[in-house]
This record gives C-alpha cells, sequence and structure tokens, in this order.
C-alpha cells in the first residue's frame, strides 16, 4: 500500500517506480502486479544505505540503476542492480 506517492518513473518495459514519502522508500510495478515489488529503502526511515527519509524523485539510467532523491537526508541515493546495496552518490 503506497502512503504519499511523490516522483514516479517508467521504463521503457512499461514498469512504474514510485518514490513512496511516508513508507521512506521505492517500489516497482509491474502490469498486472498486486503487490509493488521494493527496490530501495523500506528498512524504516534513517540514514544507513538501506533507509531513506522522504524520498521525492526517482529516475533510472539506460543501465538499470535506480537514483533516488531522498530528501529527509539532503542527498542522491543509487543502487547499481537488484544485487547491490544502495550508495550515497551526492550530498
Amino acid at each position: 500500500q503506497l502512503d504519499t506517492p511523490a516522483g514516479i518513473f517508467v521504463n521503457v518495459e512499461g514498469d512504474l517506480y514510485i518514490a513512496d514519502i511516508q513508507n521512506d522508500r521505492v517500489t516497482c510495478w509491474r502490469l498486472g502486479d498486486i503487490v509493488g515489488e521494493l527496490v530501495v529503502g523500506g528498512h524504516g526511515r534513517g540514514v544507513g544505505l538501506q533507509q531513506l527519509s522522504s524520498p521525492h524523485g526517482v529516475w533510472l539510467n539506460s543501465h538499470g540503476a535506480i537514483y533516488v532523491a531522498d530528501t529527509g537526508n539532503n542527498r542522491i541515493m543509487c543502487k547499481a542492480d537488484s544485487t547491490s546495496d544502495a550508495e550515497m552518490v551526492v550530498r
């Protein structure tokens, strides 16, 4: 369930990525999904690499790396792929 969705990004496959402010996470919804897949954050609000605080924007590059405007932490996070941890790229 979403709680205050803010930024969205749709890739060429039609997957919808949503920055979910109050749940401190980014989820991916594929066509026909009933439940979105957690892709960044979702481990409570905080400053850890697996945490976000009020994310407002999400963007994917051509290689599939996910960039998140982690507004509450004043940083930009990047998750290079589904097996990697997120890392801070700008603060």
